[in-house]
């Protein structure tokens, strides 16, 4: 027993396949907000709570902040029955091992962090198999609860798919009795009564924050015990209880009774832990969990009463004295008159439910609504969802059966964006009858996270990375399980352990043929690659939403851009940092603990940006590393390759403008990304090894997710960081995007270069499309003075060093002087000729093609030449042998990619 414990602590020990939560409240936005992180690998997440303490939540929620993932991640499913459904349990499970924790707390902050709790937690593996009673009575209380109709059939599958997720959980009871006791058949304190089994109790010690109003329950429990020595617990001012009645019934007792006051170490926690413990002989029996001292809680049982767990143990004396000494306790007994207490709303007293009918099954899948109501409806409702009206809605009422009237309700296209995203559900009937607030289980998104496909919600945020870090952070898992990355992504496919190089910066053979390329081959990860141009359909794969949000935001961000960058206030939607919600929660004594506080919270955001940028960063190098393996890239083919190229050159682009990946290294990434998939200037792509169909195919895919206009958009960002690197950078980027503009497949659309032009612009303005092909047309020009000394000494015959480039005034005639760059050559065997110098000129106007005026001389030779392109006028002189001559400027011999560079320069005339 842990009577202290931190639950979300549980949470990080390893990864889990199914975590189960049973509660009577549930705060929701702490559970997304602050456990989210812990439980995202989890396949099977289901919160089992009391239905009208979910109807409460979901009000609180929607005048608030809104959920994200609620039946669509994760599973809530409201517990209905008369009484309450006030078990308090986590279940966390996985295919070798298993965690369990029963106790008091409620799926909020205070019950899951609070001093005020007590659980007792149960483990499971191979190696210590002892608490495996444990575990299966756990899975019999959760399968009897949906059994017996108190939850919607939903969740059934779901359950089991869990218990088929860790096997070892349909073990057999040993013959030892379960230390988990449930009340769905046989009261608690029957099996209390039980275990004490007739022997001496020489003391009672009592606690709970709620007693029924009758009293009932503790005046059974003394009946049936009849203690020597009874100890009752209240906490000052806090215990719900009536101080007058609790003095007539502790007046009954046959032996000593002691009321003392209780509090935490920590000032203010409300104690909700919950115990009585029967001190014997040779060993004391302890009943913790769920029950408070209430008729329904102990005296009924699930039938008639509350639903409840707890923890039933006996030890030696003097194990279960910690609940006691790990509080603060009154040295003398009080007088109950003292403490200033009253009978409050018992914690598990049912509420008035003030809605009518109730909705039951209700599932998404667009564009239907489907579910039942209670009773007979024969007049459609209207639909409202987070309370506005959905116009146009067709509707199907079946013929009542059985009290529940089964409906579809088919929405029109406006209602799909709000229950896509995730929002509450209200059927409003006439004379002001309403259903509660709900929300529909997404029936395809849950099918394919406890398949095993993974959780993809986030995945429609990659195309704009409408993210707080945490979430940028688990969308690189996301990506991970959806992308075909590189060869280890193949061992993983089939669960297999993945060879790994001795560091980094080492790789490592990967032997293919070791590999069951049947089962590759079938897998729906690998499948789901031949279907990505099916969209629209009722089950979109991962690569499906992939694709389909990196198309779709960057089209309507270049709208908006183009339109001045109003945005609709739908596609704006932030939640915030989870990181501040939670610190506006602390209360601080003081400024300064006000700014530690802050310091606090910006350093744990800044960790979360800086371990996403070093995640993404290699998540990127995976990728660029897999397209180096030959091996690789044949095996999974264009079907693979192509989308992923698509998704990375977003990746790219998109991390880039976020700054969360490192400048240098994504120019470096990019460079070989488009080198590998269009070629480069030591040959041919990836492209043009592909069969005439196939390569139109992947031009269909490009053009279908805006790859054209991303790429164009990259390059010209690309550009402007190699720009503020090295001049080796910018050439690497020149190179490619010369390539690029000369491949046969390629061509610049106009489109395209609207949209990246608009999507290359600064906030929310676009950036003009003149000055978008103007930077992309100076960049296939670009030439560092390296290329230039390089060139003009092939043609001179001496060595680029021998080469300086200065600034000189000269008079150009009608034009008047002026300064201009002037190459000198230092080497005295030059000869400077004038053919020598009109085959330079030839070459310097096409390595420079914007220049109007070059010149050259020989400073030892006293020789020298100007090309003057605006006057047209060429020449040389030879001041030593008084020699001179004129010639035409020679024209610049035609680059391959100078018709393309036209093309986009027409583009933006």
């Amino acid at each position: 027993m842990a009577p202290r414990i931190k639950l979300p602590k549980l949470f990080d020990e390893e990864p889990w396949d199914s975590v189960i939560i049973a509660t009577y409240g549930a705060d929701l936005a702490f559970y997304e907000r602050d456990l989210w992180r812990q439980i995202d690998y989890a396949k099977n997440r289901l919160i089992l709570a009391d239905g009208r303490q979910i109807q409460r939540s979901i009000l609180a929620i929607e005048n608030t902040s809104p959920l994200r993932h609620v039946n669509r991640s994760y599973i809530l499913a409201p517990i209905r029955l008369s009484g309450a459904a006030h078990a308090k349990l986590l279940l966390l499970l996985a295919e070798d091992r298993g965690l369990l924790a029963v106790g008091s707390g409620n799926l909020r902050m205070d019950g899951y962090a609070s001093q005020g709790e007590c659980f007792t937690t149960y483990r499971w593996s191979e190696e210590d198999p002892r608490h495996l009673n444990a575990f299966v009575t756990a899975k019999d209380f959760l399968e009897q609860v949906i059994t017996r109709g108190h939850v919607d059939e939903f969740v059934k599958p779901r359950i089991q798919q869990a218990w088929q997720d860790a096997p070892w959980i349909f073990g057999v009871l040993d013959g030892a009795t379960s230390t988990v006791r449930h009340n769905l058949d046989i009261p608690l304190l029957d099996q209390l009564i039980e275990v004490i089994d007739g022997r001496l109790v020489r003391e009672l010690v009592v606690h709970a924050p709620f007693y029924d109003h009758s009293y009932s329950a503790l005046s059974e429990i003394i009946d049936r015990t009849q203690p020597q020595y009874l100890r009752i617990l209240l906490q000052e001012r806090i215990t719900s209880v009536d101080p007058r009645r609790l003095t007539d019934v502790l007046s009954t007792a046959p032996g000593q009774v002691e009321v003392r006051t209780v509090e935490a170490h920590e000032r203010g926690t409300f104690l909700h832990t919950k115990f009585i413990v029967a001190r014997l002989n040779s060993s004391e029996v302890c009943l913790q969990g769920s029950a408070n001292v209430s008729t329904p809680a102990l005296l009924q049982d699930g039938r008639t009463g509350n639903i409840e767990i707890a923890n039933l143990l006996e030890a030696t004396p003097g194990t279960f004295e910690h609940l006691v000494s790990d509080l603060v306790i009154s040295d003398d007994p009080v007088d109950i008159s003292s403490l200033s207490l009253s009978l409050i709303e018992d914690d598990d007293e049912p509420d008035i439910d003030e809605y009518a009918p109730h909705v039951r099954e209700l599932t998404w899948v667009r564009p239907q609504l489907t579910g039942f109501f209670e009773g007979e409806i024969d007049i459609p409702p209207e639909v409202k969802i987070s309370e506005s009206t959905v116009d146009d809605v067709e509707w199907q009422l079946d013929t009542p059966r059985d009290g529940m009237t089964q409906f579809r309700a088919i929405l029109s296209e406006s209602a799909f964006a709000q229950l896509d995203r995730v929002a509450a559900v209200t059927f409003a009937f006439g004379s002001g009858r309403r259903t509660a607030p709900a929300y529909p289980y997404h029936l395809n998104a849950l099918e394919a996270l406890s398949s095993g496909q993974g959780q993809t919600d986030l995945l429609k945020q990659a195309g704009d990375f409408d993210l707080d870090d945490e979430e940028i952070e688990r969308l690189l898992v996301q990506l991970d399980e959806v992308l075909i990355v590189d060869g280890r992504s193949l061992w993983r496919m089939l669960k297999r352990d993945v060879p790994e190089s001795a560091s980094d910066e080492e790789s490592v053979e990967l032997r293919y043929e070791d590999l069951d390329w049947d089962a590759i081959r079938s897998h729906p990860k690998l499948a789901q690659y031949r279907t990505w141009d099916q969209r629209g359909h009722a089950d979109p794969t991962g690569l499906e939403i992939l694709l389909g949000s990196i198309a779709d935001r960057f089209r309507s961000e270049a709208r908006q851009r183009r339109c001045g960058g109003v945005i609709r206030e739908a596609e704006t939607e932030t939640t915030g940092d989870p990181l501040d919600d939670l610190a506006k929660t602390i209360d601080a004594e003081d400024e300064e603990t006000a700014e530690a506080e802050e310091a606090e919270v910006e350093g744990r955001r800044m960790s979360a940006r800086n371990r996403a940028r070093r995640q993404f960063q290699s998540f990127v190098k995976r990728f660029v590393t897999g397209l180096s393996d030959i091996e690789f890239t044949r095996l999974v083919g264009p079907s693979v390759i192509v989308p992923s190229y698509v998704v990375f050159n977003h990746l790219c682009w998109k991390l880039a403008q976020l700054d969360l990946i490192d400048q240098s290294f994504v120019v470096d990434a990019q460079v070989k990304l488009w080198g590998f998939f269009w070629g480069d200037t030591t040959g041919p792509g990836y492209l043009a090894t592909m069969s005439e169909d196939e390569q139109l195919a992947s031009i269909d895919l490009l053009d279908a997710h805006c790859a054209e206009a991303t790429m164009l958009a990259s390059v010209h960002q690309a550009y402007g960081i190699a720009w503020r690197l090295e001049d080796a950078d910018v050439v690497r980027v020149r190179d490619l995007w010369c390539v690029i503009l000369t491949h046969d497949l390629g061509g610049v659309g106009r489109t395209s270069v609207q949209d990246a032009a608009a999507n290359s612009g600064s906030g929310l303005d676009a950036l003009p499309l003149a000055d978008f092909v103007a930077d992309l047309a100076d960049l296939a020009d670009y030439t560092p003075d390296h290329e230039i000394f390089v060139t003009a000494a092939g043609i001179l015959g001496c060595r680029a060093d021998d080469l300086t480039k200065s600034e000189v005034k000269v008079h150009r005639g009608d034009l008047g002087n002026e300064i201009v760059e002037e190459l000198k050559v230092a080497d005295p065997l030059v000869e400077l000729d004038q053919p020598t110098a009109v085959r330079l000129f030839s070459e310097l106007a096409r390595l420079l093609p914007e220049g109007r005026y070059l010149r050259v001389s020989h400073s030892q030779k006293d020789t020298g030449a100007f090309a003057d392109y605006e006057r047209g006028v060429g020449f040389w002189y030879d001041r030593h042998d008084d020699a001179e001559s004129e010639f035409d400027p020679p024209g610049a011999s035609r680059k391959p990619w100078d018709a393309s560079v036209a093309q986009l320069r027409s583009l933006a005339a």
